[in-house]
C-alpha cells in the first residue's frame, strides 16, 4: 500500500504546466518519507504522438500510466472523449494500487470524481486540487449555456467531487470566497496553497543571449506571455494592445508560448503583427534560460472569472525576478500579490489603451523595473518558491492521514 496515490492527467515528462506542478509535488512528498504513486495517462498532452512508458521510477515515485489513443483534444468531441477515457481508465488504475490519501488534481473533472467516489468507498482521506472550477469557467466565457444539461451535470459533478473531499485546495482566496459563497463548501474544508516556482539558483543559465540570438531580438524590449493559450486567457485584449503599440514603439516585442484551443486563432490574429511571435512550448532548460532573457512578464484572465481560475504561472514569473504585468481582475489573487509586493503592474479595465500606456511605462521606467525585478526576487524567497509551497501540502497530509 502507497502513503500517497497522486491522480494527474499529466505528469513527467510531459512539459504541461500541470505536469510540472504534479511532478514537483510528487516529489517533495516523496522526499519526505512518503511512498507516492502518481497516476497519468501515456502520451503527452500537447503532442500526442509522443508516448511514454506504463510504469517508471522518477526519483523515488513509482509512476503508472493508463493508455490513451491519440486524441484531438482541440475539438469539443475529441476533449469529452477522452475526458471519458482518462476517468475510466485512471479508476481503473487505482483499484489496483492502494493507499492511505489519495490526491487528484481537477482536470479533468469527471476524473477527480471517480477517485473521490473511490476513496470515500474505502473510507480514505480525498485532497482534491481544484485549478479550475467547471462548468463555471465554461458558461463564464460563452462556452456553455447555464441551463444547459451539460452544465447542470458538471455543476453536480464539481458540487460530488467538493463534498466528498477531505479538504479542497484552491490556489487563491478569491476562489476559497467563490466556493463559500456559491457551493456553500464549510469554509474548514477548504485549503488555500498557490503554486510555485523552481528554487532560486536550482538552474545555470547561459551568461549569453541565446534565446534573443536566436529570434533576432537583441535591441527589443520582449514581453513575454506563456502558457495554456484556452479559454481562461485573455489575450486578444494583449492583442489588440499590440496593434496599438505597433505605431509607438518598434522596440517592443511581444512573445507568445504555449498550445491550447485558440493557438490558430492568436497565431491568425498575429500573422500582420510585426512586433508579435507565437513560439511552441521549450524543454524547462531552454524555457528559463530565455526567462532570464526577456524584460517583463504578461499573466492574464478574463475579466469574469474572478474566482474561478488562478493564473498561476504569475509564481513561476516571479522566480526570474522581472515584473509582471496583469491583465486581471480587480482584487483577485495574482492582482493582489501583485499589487501588495510591487512586483509589477495591473490593468483592470481591460482597456486596450490603458495595457498599452502600462507597457510603456514600465519600458520607460528602468529604475522602476529594477525595483520591481529586485521586490520580485524577494516575493518569491520568501513566499512562493518550491519547497515553501509543497511544505504546506505536507502538512496537510499529516493533518489528515492519522
Amino acid at each position: 500500500m502507497f502513503d500517497v496515490l497522486i491522480a494527474s492527467q499529466m505528469f513527467h515528462p510531459d512539459i504541461a504546466a500541470t505536469a510540472k506542478v504534479m511532478t514537483d509535488l510528487a516529489l517533495d512528498i516523496s522526499e519526505k518519507g512518503y511512498s507516492v504513486n502518481a497516476i497519468c495517462q501515456n502520451r503527452a498532452y500537447n503532442d500526442p504522438d509522443e508516448k511514454y512508458s506504463y510504469q517508471e521510477q522518477v526519483q523515488g515515485v513509482i509512476v503508472n500510466r493508463f493508455s490513451v489513443p491519440r486524441i484531438n483534444k482541440n475539438s469539443i468531441l475529441g476533449r469529452a472523449y477522452l475526458s471519458y477515457l482518462v476517468e475510466k481508465r485512471s479508476v481503473s488504475l487505482v483499484r489496483k494500487n492502494a493507499a492511505r490519501l489519495y490526491m487528484a488534481v481537477s482536470n479533468p473533472p469527471n476524473m477527480a470524481l471517480g477517485i473521490a467516489r473511490y476513496a470515500s468507498e474505502h473510507k480514505k482521506p480525498f485532497v482534491y486540487i481544484l485549478h479550475d472550477l467547471y462548468p463555471d469557467v465554461l458558461v463564464k466565457t460563452g462556452k456553455l449555456n447555464d441551463s444547459s444539461a451539460v452544465a447542470r451535470k458538471m455543476r453536480k459533478m464539481s458540487e460530488e467531487t467538493i463534498s466528498r473531499s477531505t479538504k479542497t485546495v484552491v490556489l487563491g482566496i478569491d476562489a476559497a470566497d467563490y466556493l463559500v459563497k456559491e457551493y456553500r463548501t464549510p469554509f474548514d474544508k477548504i485549503e488555500v496553497i498557490t503554486n510555485w516556482g523552481p528554487e532560486l539558483n536550482s538552474h545555470a543559465y547561459n551568461e549569453g543571449n541565446a534565446f534573443r540570438t536566436r529570434h533576432g531580438l537583441l535591441d527589443k524590449f520582449i514581453i513575454l506571455y506563456s502558457g495554456n493559450i484556452g479559454e481562461t486567457a485573455e489575450l486578444d485584449t494583449l492583442l489588440d494592445t499590440a496593434c496599438l503599440l505597433e505605431e509607438i514603439d518598434n522596440e517592443i516585442q511581444f512573445v507568445i508560448v504555449g498550445s491550447g484551443r485558440y493557438r490558430n486563432h492568436v497565431e491568425q490574429r498575429s500573422e500582420n503583427l510585426t512586433n508579435t511571435m507565437v513560439l511552441d512550448l521549450f524543454p524547462e532548460t531552454e524555457y528559463l534560460q530565455m526567462m532570464k532573457e526577456v524584460d517583463c512578464f504578461f499573466v492574464s484572465l478574463k475579466k469574469n472569472l474572478y474566482g474561478n481560475s488562478v493564473p498561476s504561472k504569475a509564481y513561476y514569473y516571479l522566480s526570474a525576478a522581472k515584473p509582471i504585468v496583469g491583465l486581471l481582475p480587480a482584487k483577485s489573487e495574482v492582482s493582489l500579490m501583485i499589487e501588495e509586493n510591487n512586483v509589477g503592474l495591473v490593468c483592470s479595465d481591460y482597456r486596450p489603451e490603458t495595457l498599452k500606456d502600462v507597457f510603456l511605462k514600465l519600458k520607460n521606467s528602468p529604475e522602476l523595473a529594477r525595483e520591481m525585478s529586485s521586490n520580485a526576487a524577494k516575493c518569491f524567497k520568501e513566499s512562493y518558491s518550491r519547497r515553501k509551497v509543497t511544505r504546506k501540502y505536507i502538512e496537510l497530509i499529516q493533518e489528515v492521514v492519522r
